[in-house]
Parts: C-alpha cells; structure tokens; sequence
C-alpha cells in the first residue's frame, strides 16, 4: 500500500464520521424551519450564522478561511431545507 492510499484511507473514515453528522445537522434544520413557520420568523438568521462563523474565526484550526468557506455552503443548504 502506497502512501497516498494510507491518506485516502484516512480521509474514507473522516467521511464515514462526518456524513452521519451532516445528516443529522439538516434533520435538526428542517426542524428549525418548521419551528421558525410555527412562530412566523424569518427563515435566514443572520446573527447566528455571524456567530458561527465568529467562533471559527476565533478558534485556532488552521484553515479558517476555508472552513467558514464550507459552513457558508452549509448555511445554503440548511436555509433551503428549512423552507
């Protein structure tokens, strides 16, 4: 086995563990929007997602830009699966 397929094995199991939990996250959206429909709010908030963004910012990954990048994808996603 190469060394490059040491790493992409690796990453195979990162995924096995983030794709539950992606799964998860937009189940609890479709449940955030039904809750914001009920109590008549707007479907984007954005303080909240600023707050998220601002602990990513402040907390000491590496690649923060690319991160905030990959929850603003992910923001998208959930305000579409609130609606």
């Amino acid at each position: 086995m190469t060394e490059l397929d040491e790493v992409r094995i690796q990453l195979s199991e990162i995924d096995k563990k983030i794709k539950p939990l992606l799964d998860e996250r937009f189940n609890l959206s479709i449940k955030v929007g039904n809750i914001k429909k009920k109590q008549n709010l707007q479907i984007l908030d954005t303080n909240r997602q600023e707050q998220i963004i601002s602990d990513i910012i402040s907390s000491d990954i590496i690649n923060k830009q690319e991160v905030v990048e990959l929850y603003e994808y992910i923001f998208s996603i959930s305000r579409k699966v609130q609606t």
